[in-house]
């Protein structure tokens, strides 16, 4: 028909007299009273997005000057639509991690502050999960990085089907993902979450008909009681990760306040050492 005629030839179709044209008898617009007729393409940098069509009951209604004019209009409507979606996808890769479709770091923020608000507000207690792929880099170092994408959208795929649909899981970048579980009858229901995540991600990995194993280590952190902020939240679970893998990987822990003084006292050791190297004190 004359729509399949213009998207192939991406160029304007001016018909005089529709009843006296060959290649479209039939045409249901006849029983219409349309006798002649414009369809111009609407295509920009990325395809075609559709057509732009004028009729007229009359015969031979439309002038060359109509053809450019209705063409004008194409290419404008084009250039708004090309540009709508570019905003959109903007839009989208300014909360989403475009690897995985997983709420990015900011995004998971926003959702962390508005968990916070509601668990205030309901006085059920709720957790952060910081969940670090164990040897993902052994992984990207030895099939390539697109086994490594694959694998993190997987991953991302299990994660998602560890938590309920009020819940949110997130990628911070790399091998780090976090998830915000709300509504906890009783603070030990995040480990249970947690083993099911680790579980799921002990399964294999098919990357490019191979089987590939990996595990992760979890850290917990809980609302109320070990901040009551989304930054505090987050560097605490973060914290109790690292002591996830220092516990030997493939686990999870529990933030503690120990933890918390630990990690000050490493911090303030490194920055010891590094002004002492820097005195030539050694």
């Amino acid at each position: 028909g004359r729509v399949e005629y213009v998207l192939t030839r991406r160029e304007p179709l001016a018909i005089g007299d529709l009843s006296a044209d060959p290649r479209f008898m039939g045409s249901p617009l006849l029983k219409l009273g349309v006798r002649s007729g414009i369809q111009v393409p609407i295509f920009g940098t990325t395809g075609t997005f559709g057509i732009l069509s004028a009729h007229a009951t009359e015969v031979r209604h439309f002038s060359e000057e109509d053809v450019t004019f209705l063409q004008s209009v194409a290419n404008i409507l084009a250039v708004a639509i090309q540009r709508k979606s570019a905003e959109q996808r903007l839009a989208y890769l300014a909360q989403f991690d475009p690897l995985t479709g997983l709420p990015n770091r900011h995004l998971f923020h926003d959702r962390l502050l508005q968990t916070i608000a509601h668990a205030r507000r309901s006085g059920h207690p709720m957790a952060v999960l910081f969940i670090d792929l164990d040897r993902f880099k052994l992984v990207n170092d030895t099939q390539g990085h697109s086994a490594g994408d694959k694998l993190l959208k997987q991953a991302a795929a299990r994660l998602s089907e560890c938590v309920r649909g009020v819940d949110t899981v997130g990628r911070f970048g790399g091998d780090e993902f976090g998830a915000i579980v709300s509504e906890l009858s009783k603070p030990g229901d995040a480990g249970v979450v947690a083993q099911k995540v680790l579980d799921a991600i002990a399964q294999p990995f098919k990357l490019d008909a191979r089987d590939t194993y990996v595990s992760a280590s979890i850290g917990i952190t809980l609302f109320p009681a070990d901040g009551d902020n989304p930054e505090a939240l987050v560097m605490n679970a973060d914290t109790a990760m690292y002591r996830a893998k220092e516990q030997g990987r493939n686990t999870y822990q529990y933030f503690t306040r120990e933890m918390n003084e630990r990690a000050l006292a490493r911090v303030q050791m490194e920055a010891a050492m590094r002004r002492a190297i820097e005195r030539k004190e050694f």
